[in-house]
């Protein structure tokens, strides 16, 4: 209910958040399936989930077009909380499973060679856009080193270690 309030009022503050209504009701009809087939903890889900709160980046211009600039945080955000969710899934759900960890792997090393480059091609490399992708970097680290370090890991442990990593590039994506 509070929810449906509080949309409520952002449509009538900025209606062209609607623009964003057919995407985001695709997403909540795939979310809504997953959970009705009890897959609600699936890599689907958590994508799902990913890109619904990346592109909460775009949504937050309305009502002007997204420029360069809100595309590259939101590639950003996609990249980190896609890593995220493969690294939390090596780390507890999938704990032992070198497929998801390659995985996890594959995915940090890729987002920091994305956002070094598109960092170009948003400007010349400022000071976020080396940060985001030293910050993406030492993540990448992570993902290769405490899998195998530190294996059994308590999820506790996994969670405010993503917590500290949400926060590091928060602060540096809010110099953006």
């Amino acid at each position: 209910m509070l929810a449906a309030v509080l949309g409520g009022a952002a449509v009538a503050i900025e209606p062209g958040v609607l623009v964003w209504a057919p995407l985001y009701t695709a997403l909540l009809a795939v979310s809504l399936v997953l959970a009705w087939n009890r897959a609600d903890r699936s890599l689907t889900s958590g994508l799902v989930t990913v890109l619904a709160t990346s592109v909460m980046t775009l949504v937050a211009q309305a009502p002007r077009s997204p420029d360069l600039v809100a595309w590259w945080l939101a590639g950003v955000m996609a990249a980190f909380f896609t890593g995220s969710l493969l690294y939390v899934r090596t780390m507890i759900r999938e704990r032992g499973n070198r497929a998801v960890h390659a995985a996890s792997v594959a995915v940090h090393l890729v987002s920091v060679a994305a956002v070094a480059v598109s960092a170009v091609a948003v400007s010349e490399p400022t000071g976020v856009t080396v940060s985001a992708t030293v910050v993406l970097a030492l993540l990448a680290a992570r993902a290769v080193v405490v899998p195998r370090a530190w294996p059994a890991a308590r999820p506790l442990a996994v969670g405010l270690g993503e917590l500290a990593a949400s926060i590091a590039l928060g602060a540096v994506l809010l110099a953006a």
